[in-house]
């Protein structure tokens, strides 16, 4: 998958690409279903604002509801084999997906969501332009680690991986 982000490297070789981002949609993908996979929020809280019923579940209103950011993104009835990183999935996009709330979403969401995805499209670049990222030796994958017992599946240790120099054969 790294080779797909040729992209990013030659626009960071080429010099300022800051007016290019839109143009990096590999970038886009692999940042957006990074934060599928590990959202950033693990919980999104709204208030009942009169009663309601969810399926058979009474509501009242003024009942704090919170939704568990890490059991919507892992949900195999929106995203199919959702466990598994994979950019080139359809509709990924945190803005209109359904099933994505790794910003929230509707009126309430984040209000930085396009300041982070900005960063992000300048860091992963930059990132790519330098280094390629690899498991690390005798690690297992992500999946088989130590996981926080909380809402979410994140690595007790975090994500383990290297960074080895671009153009390294050691991937």
């Amino acid at each position: 998958m790294q080779n797909k982000l040729q992209e990013a490297r030659r626009a960071v070789k080429a010099g300022s690409y800051a007016g290019q981002l839109e143009q990096l949609p590999w970038c886009a993908s692999c940042i957006q279903e990074g934060m599928r996979v590990f959202a950033p929020a693990t919980l999104v809280t709204r208030v009942a604002m009169q009663d309601t019923f969810l399926d058979d579940v009474h509501i009242p209103k003024g009942t704090v509801v919170g939704v568990c950011t890490h059991s919507v993104h892992a949900n195999e009835k929106i995203w199919a084999d959702a466990r598994r990183f994979n950019p080139m999935r359809a509709d990924l996009d945190y803005e209109t997906s359904e099933g994505y709330v790794a910003f929230g979403g509707g009126p309430r969401g984040c209000p930085g969501k396009h300041v982070a995805m900005a960063i992000c499209k300048v860091a992963l670049p930059l990132i790519m332009s330098r280094f390629n990222l690899a498991r690390l030796p005798n690690q297992p994958p992500s999946r088989d680690c130590k996981k926080v017992p909380k809402f979410v599946e994140w690595n007790v240790d975090g994500i383990p991986l290297q960074l080895l120099p671009a153009g390294s054969s050691q991937l």
